[in-house]
């Protein structure tokens, strides 16, 4: 029967052994200290498998690259544009990930199929004017070799707790067991959501793609028609004000200026209230001084 020290030797013997080749050095760290038990010759012999980070990249493996393009194009239609852009991608295998529409242009964030990547570009170009577009390319060959050494050992050492889990005599080996067990269960799903990701960023290219009006470039400057529509706008408001003005000379100024009339006819003029009134204060005046002599 195993008992719990052999059992406990045993584990940190897995432990070293199959993460030896891929593992963090906290992770080796880790498993060391969980076989203090373990026999000397059995610790060194996990010892002499390293604890070295990832696994050598194959000689025969292609390079791991992550793409990534950048396009601005200006469009008659930036609607038009769009809805075709959207559509030779998903023919293409591909899909949208961030859309944004505003009045006169989009936004699209696009995955692609890498195989794809320059012929959309292509097709973009030639929907409208390419005003820039660019394509960069990230290695990421050892982080992906390095991840997938780490999750097969992991693999390993899970079903080797398994195997052990089965041979346990007492809830207490079982117990330790399980704890080590439900540990590497979850990096490995940590592991196999990273890969997931790092193996989709390399499968998918990531196109941003801007489209925009052909007049959007520069919003201040107006076209020969906008030109034109305000010239003949200020011609139409000097006309207007120049009616106004007219209407109200007319109905105002007219009346009076016939008011004005009047009073001078009246005051001065051929009636000449005033000058009659100037001429009777001067008489009376000039009596009274004829009296006093």
């Amino acid at each position: 029967m195993m008992n719990r020290r052999s059992l406990m030797s045993a584990l940190a013997v897995v432990a070293l052994s199959a993460l030896g080749a891929s593992c963090s050095r906290a992770e080796y760290a880790e498993a060391a200290a969980f076989g203090d038990a373990a026999p000397a010759s059995m610790k060194s012999a996990a010892r002499d498998a390293g604890p070295a980070r990832g696994e050598a990249v194959p000689a025969d493996a292609g390079r791991k690259l992550v793409y990534r393009a950048d396009m601005t194009v200006e469009v008659d239609d930036p609607a038009v544009a769009e809805a075709a852009a959207v559509a030779a991608v998903k023919e293409a295998g591909g899909y949208v990930s961030v859309r944004r529409d505003e009045a006169d242009s989009a936004y699209l964030e696009l995955r692609v199929p890498v195989a794809s990547l320059e012929a959309l570009m292509d097709a973009f170009a030639g929907a409208g004017k390419t005003r820039s577009r660019s394509v960069s390319a990230e290695d990421v060959t050892d982080s992906y070799f390095d991840l997938d050494g780490r999750l097969r050992n992991k693999r390993l050492l899970e079903e080797r707790y398994r195997d052990y889990l089965r041979k346990a005599q007492s809830v207490e080996d079982m117990l330790a067991v399980e704890a080590r067990l439900s540990e590497t269960t979850n990096d490995i799903e940590r592991l196999e959501g990273a890969f997931r990701d790092l193996g989709d960023r390399i499968d998918l290219a990531t196109l941003s793609l801007s489209i925009r009006a052909a007049r959007s470039a520069d919003p201040s400057r107006p076209t020969l028609g906008e030109s034109l529509g305000r010239l003949f706008d200020g011609v139409a408001d000097a006309f207007r004000v120049a009616v106004v003005a007219l209407v109200g000379l007319v109905v105002y100024g007219v009346p009076a200026a016939l008011a004005l009339a009047a009073l001078w006819w009246l005051a001065f003029g051929r009636l000449g209230l005033v000058r009659r009134l100037f001429s009777l204060v001067r008489a009376g005046t000039a009596r009274k001084a004829g009296s006093g002599d």
